[in-house]
């Protein structure tokens, strides 16, 4: 499993070797591509759970994109969503785009609440700094937690496939 800048990724190493040695891999590979599938979905379920929202874009966004045949990527094409899960320098964000935010956060109206927000991001303050990480915990967690299972059920799998088809 593996990291990118603005998603995270899941990718079955061994399988195209694995159905080399069988008289049918079709149906391995229906297999893996199942358990890869049940992976990157969970791992796009808790990415959801996780992420924090204000107005729901960068929840909603949250998707899966095949990357190969035995390869998924979970991320956003969110352009905030790197900033969001790995945080970002300090930095003097545009007033204008921090007005609307600001003003549903409760700061003032207008650019002296903007202000206020753009000069925490400026002076390494809070969240804007350390991020507020959504894929990379899912990611563990699926790896950690569901990852065992959904190899366990791909392995029943295969081997009731080994016993019905054989090997070469």
């Amino acid at each position: 499993m593996t990291t990118g800048s603005s998603g995270v990724g899941i990718e079955l190493v061994g399988v195209k070797e694995l159905l080399r040695d069988l008289k049918d891999p079709k149906f391995a590979t229906r297999a893996a591509v199942r358990a890869l599938d049940k992976a990157a979905a969970k791992t796009m379920e808790l990415a959801v759970k996780r992420v924090p929202v204000d107005r729901g874009h960068l929840k909603n966004s949250i998707t899966i994109d095949r990357r190969g045949e035995f390869a998924r990527a979970v991320g956003s094409g969110q352009p905030y969503a790197k900033a969001v899960e790995f945080g970002s320098r300090p930095h003097w964000p545009p007033l204008s785009a921090l007005q609307p935010w600001a003003r549903r956060h409760g700061f003032p109206a207008g650019r002296s609440g903007a202000f206020l927000v753009a000069r925490s991001i400026a002076q390494g303050g809070g969240k804007a700094e350390s991020g507020q990480p959504f894929l990379n915990p899912a990611l563990d967690d699926v790896e950690n937690n569901e990852w065992p299972r959904i190899q366990r059920e791909f392995w029943e799998e295969m081997t009731q496939a080994f016993k019905k088809r054989g090997t070469r």
